[in-house]
């Protein structure tokens, strides 16, 4: 048996909630029936749902411009420190 759940969002909510759900694959439904069976079995809030961070978000291009500010004053990292400032990044 399912039960019908009203809930109120407020619209600067709703908006990005749907999005997002969209994004992830998720009906907002199916998202908030995750929730409740993850609560119900963890017996609190048991997870955290996120998309990854955009390439081009102000983090990264901040990082970016770094690395070209020090390229340009001859400093900064050569190809064999690539990966090493990629894991400490993450």
């Amino acid at each position: 048996m399912s039960y019908q759940l009203q809930v109120r969002l407020d619209d600067s909510v709703k908006k990005p909630f749907e999005e997002i759900c969209d994004a992830l694959g998720l009906s907002m439904s199916n998202a908030v029936n995750l929730f409740a069976r993850a609560v119900v079995r963890e017996r609190g809030i048991p997870f955290e749902m996120k998309l990854p961070e955009p390439f081009y978000s102000k983090s990264n291009v901040d990082w970016i411009k770094q690395g070209i500010a020090q390229h340009e004053r001859g400093e900064g990292a050569t190809y064999d420190d690539v990966d090493q400032i990629i894991a400490d990044r993450q």
